[in-house]
């Protein structure tokens, strides 16, 4: 499915502070340490952000701290914005979509692995194929999806290994961010949102995450968006698309050859032997001391960037949406079937009695476990 968006704005919601203790203290400290009001005031969040992402390709969402990345993939998701004033239009295919449908064809991977560390991986996407197929599908064919996940994610081998808890070593980093990736994909699910999938992996385990995204992406014609922090430079050279946030708003959006072109002619080319995407990001970052000259830069730079004839071809397509015959036929006929049956399908894929006899077996297995494994460490420390 080719996912876009357009005129996005972000802003927080004006609360009246002028009560708040908290907010008091904090504004006699500063001015007792001689500390001077920011000369830059942003209203927005994002302003203005615009983009496309295509079916079998990986788009990177990447910016300096406070870039207004998190914010771009919370506002795609439709996830953590109930404190912020948000408005713009996302389309799938070309339709405008609500909450529910991009809820139903799409998938979120956290930054935070939210596991029961006492369960094993078969039992963990076992339990996971229960909620998410367990209406429309029998025992089975669950089964059968559960092993076919495991065997695309490399964790077959780990089938019978315990997540991990306290004092009890099991899956790796690298793992365990693969088995997030598995239990989101159950359903294969057309789109798949990440949040910062390479965080706290070292620079091995964050190009094996990166390739299964990429596998996934080609495989099976998903589209994946994700955001990024201070990626290497053979994580970097891996991405299909890069976005690139300043200031909340959209400063490229291309493959890596193209940005490489669009900073030589802004006059800042890649120093050899540096990372490309450090410098791209360091050159959009606001520096210190120097907050009114950098905001002119960054300005200067989305404002050339948009009105470059690659700015406007994916300003017009993310407000157009879906080019007929930008991807394969048979994806594109894929996708407008499986947008169709989503509108059509239920909230909840898991009758109530699924989801009882699921959710009280995880906590027996659980309540069983646990006090075994903390036995066995106990016993190891002795």
């Amino acid at each position: 499915m080719e996912l876009s968006w357009h005129g996005v704005y972000v802003k927080p919601k004006h609360k009246n502070e002028s009560g708040n203790i908290f907010s008091r203290i904090k504004n006699f400290a500063h001015q007792k340490i001689g500390e001077k009001k920011s000369e830059i005031h942003r209203e927005h969040i994002l302003q203005n952000a615009y983009g496309v992402a295509q079916p079998g390709e990986i788009l990177a969402l990447m910016g300096a701290s406070g870039a207004g990345k998190t914010t771009l993939l919370n506002y795609l998701t439709q996830r953590n914005i109930h404190d912020v004033e948000a408005s713009g239009t996302i389309r799938i295919n070309g339709e405008v979509v609500k909450k529910q449908l991009l809820r139903k064809v799409s998938a979120y991977v956290q930054q935070e692995d939210l596991f029961i560390g006492s369960m094993t991986v078969l039992e963990h996407l076992r339990f996971m194929a229960v909620l998410r197929m367990g209406r429309t599908h029998k025992k089975n064919e669950r089964e059968r999806r559960v092993r076919m996940v495991m065997a695309d994610l490399g964790l077959t081998g780990a089938a019978n290994t315990v997540i991990g808890v306290f004092g009890k070593r099991g899956l790796s980093g690298g793992e365990r961010k693969r088995l997030a990736f598995a239990s989101e994909i159950m359903t294969s699910p057309p789109l798949l949102f990440c949040d910062e999938p390479t965080s706290g992996l070292d620079s091995f385990l964050a190009k094996q995450v990166v390739q299964v995204l990429k596998t996934l992406a080609r495989r099976k014609g998903m589209t994946i968006v994700f955001t990024i922090h201070q990626p290497s430079s053979q994580v970097f050279e891996m991405f299909d698309k890069v976005l690139f946030m300043a200031e909340g708003r959209v400063a490229f959006l291309g493959d890596i050859s193209q940005a490489t072109e669009m900073w030589n002619k802004w006059g800042e080319p890649v120093p050899e032997q540096f990372n490309p995407a450090d410098h791209f990001i360091s050159s959009l970052a606001m520096q210190i001391g120097k907050e009114k000259k950098s905001l002119v830069r960054i300005n200067k730079y989305c404002d050339e960037f948009a009105q470059s004839e690659l700015g406007k071809s994916y300003m017009n397509e993310a407000g157009n949406g879906f080019r007929r015959g930008s991807f394969s036929s048979s994806l594109s006929s894929g996708s407008e079937e499986m947008l169709a049956k989503a509108k059509n399908s239920q909230r909840y894929k898991a009758t109530w009695f699924q989801q009882y006899t699921a959710l009280t077996k995880r906590s027996l297995i659980s309540i069983l476990r646990e006090p075994m494994l903390l036995k066995v460490r106990i016993f190891q420390t002795f």
